[in-house]
């Protein structure tokens, strides 16, 4: 969470395009910059940044970004980087993946916190029944917000989860398609279970405007709440030890491996300048 503290300065942010952000190929590998072209609607004459430049003073006024903004983005393929070939995602590799986050944060820190966050959470494309991806993907705006800053409650009932609980930093809330909050298991037994991933329809949320920060205002990373809200059991998972149900590599990965932020800060560092505000 350490960039939710850098005091993103969005006039400093840089206006060429991204491609000149794009790490050199290694050993010849071409794969990663043709991938984060198609992903960013480069190659197809979409530009991002300028309507970013535009939109981009509502992002600290309304604390998330405009419908506008979002819906680009989400046509641009960028909240599907992990998800799964035969669920029409990109199925990148974690190394394309960071190519893409970086050049997306090189256009604001708020973005690229967005594309790290509602890309890397199509991954779990990989981890649930195929019948109910694909069903959550078939939107093509689909965004999972995800939080792990608390751990919530689940009542263990015959075909699911009873489920409770608030969870902090909901990054891209306002467009969420889906919701997943962490949650500890009650038994009656009173055993300690697994950590399980409970993803909620929107319908059964409660958001609470709880954004009001310095830096990364655009990212909407409100508090979101959950009462009694009825989770099947095939809309969970474990937290550490999920089995994956898709064969590719990508959903053997840990977590850890699969979400390396260095990319995303570096980029943030690099390219707004933002180290001056840190003295």
């Amino acid at each position: 969470m350490n960039l939710f503290h850098l005091h993103l300065n969005s006039s400093n942010l840089p206006r060429q395009t991204l491609l000149s952000r794009m790490p050199v190929e290694r050993n010849g590998d071409a794969r990663a910059r043709d991938s984060s072209k198609r992903c960013l609607g480069i190659s197809g004459g979409q530009q991002l940044g300028p309507l970013i430049e535009q939109q981009r003073r509502h992002f600290d006024e309304r604390r998330r970004i405009p419908d506008q903004v979002f819906a680009a983005l989400a046509d641009a393929g960028l909240f599907r980087l992990y998800l799964p070939k035969t669920l029409g995602g990109p199925e990148l590799s974690p190394f394309d993946f960071m190519t893409v986050v970086e050049a997306a944060s090189a256009l604001d820190g708020s973005i690229g916190w967005l594309v790290g966050n509602g890309g890397g959470m199509s991954r779990i494309g990989g981890f649930l029944p195929q019948e109910v991806a694909r069903d959550w993907f078939a939107d093509p705006h689909a965004f999972i917000v995800s939080a792990t800053g608390a751990i919530g409650t689940a009542e263990s009932l015959e075909r699911g989860y009873r489920v409770s609980g608030r969870w902090p930093f909901g990054s891209g809330s306002h467009h969420a398609t889906r919701f997943m909050g962490l949650a500890k298991i009650k038994t009656a037994e009173g055993r300690d279970e697994p950590l399980v991933c409970c993803y909620f329809a929107k319908s059964d949320v409660k958001l609470h405007d709880t954004w009001f920060v310095s830096g990364l205002r655009g990212t909407g990373s409100c508090d979101f709440e959950v009462y009694n809200a009825f989770v099947p059991m095939d809309h969970t998972h474990l937290f550490v030890d999920l089995k994956p149900t898709h064969p590719a590599l990508l959903y053997r990965l840990p977590g850890l491996s699969a979400f390396a932020w260095n990319r995303l800060s570096r980029s943030a560092w690099d390219c707004t300048g933002s180290h001056r505000y840190l003295h």
